[in-house]
């Protein structure tokens, strides 16, 4: 692939945002300027669409969990709606001793942990395809005049929950820059490469897998209500500014 044709970003029009769960589809309904049409697209995939308080098209898709899901369906979902701008939002973990649960992470590249295509090419990489995958950076300035405390790093995802001290090691050692960690983001970020469209990926950190009670922490995370309802809260303000 031509690696150096650029982007077609000229401004969001027509957000398409994507996320791996139904309770993560929840906790973004609250973009919409009024209640929401639901749809459920000819392969099976169901989505929210309506207005954002900006008047923008946005359509709020639920992919599944993991690679193939979210590539299948923000593929199907980019010929159906056609999109300006394709947002990944949801919750990740992180092995970053400077992030802790409840902090945001925005994305300033993407790239695959569990992707091996020989010793001649980077741990990570797609052969063919950039290691680190780019996002529309000109929104983080967007997101710096809400005044909404965020982590500026890397995503790094793969297929799998992870849980042992052999993986965080590995993770670590490969992705020291990476503050998240899920199982769509690199997934959805090759998809919009390929359709040259831009891309922003937004996490909320809901454990720290490499501590010993990461996976607890996960489980927590979705019975505080209200706590995770001000988190993502925060979020929506980021997203009302694009």
């Amino acid at each position: 692939m031509d690696t150096n044709k650029p982007l077609r970003y000229g401004g969001a029009t027509k957000i398409l945002l994507v996320a791996a769960m139904p309770k993560e589809v929840q906790e973004l309904l609250p973009l919409f300027s009024e209640p929401p049409k639901k749809e459920v697209s000819p392969l099976g995939f169901e989505g929210w669409k309506g207005t954002t308080h900006k008047g923008q098209s946005l359509l709020v898709l639920t992919t599944g969990i993991g690679k193939v899901s979210a590539a299948v369906a923000t593929t199907e979902a980019i010929h159906l709606f056609a999109p300006s701008l394709i947002l990944n939002i949801g919750v990740s973990g992180t092995l970053s001793t400077s992030v802790e649960r409840g902090d945001i992470v925005v994305a300033n590249w993407v790239c695959y942990h569990d992707v091996y295509c020989g010793a001649e090419i980077p741990y990570g990489q797609v052969q063919g395809y950039p290691l680190r995958y780019p996002v529309e950076t000109s929104l983080v300035e967007k997101f710096r005049e809400t005044e909404v405390p965020f982590h500026l790093g890397g995503v790094a995802c793969g297929d799998r929950f992870l849980s042992s001290p052999a993986e965080f090691s590995f993770i670590k050692a490969n992705f020291p820059d990476a503050l998240a960690l899920d199982m769509e983001s690199a997934a959805v970020a090759q998809t919009a490469y390929i359709h040259r469209l831009p891309l922003m990926v937004i996490r909320l950190i809901s454990d720290t897998p490499d501590r010993a009670d990461g996976y607890a922490q996960y489980r927590r995370f979705w019975g505080e209500k209200a706590f995770r309802s001000e988190r993502f809260a925060a979020i929506h303000k980021l997203i009302n500014a694009i």
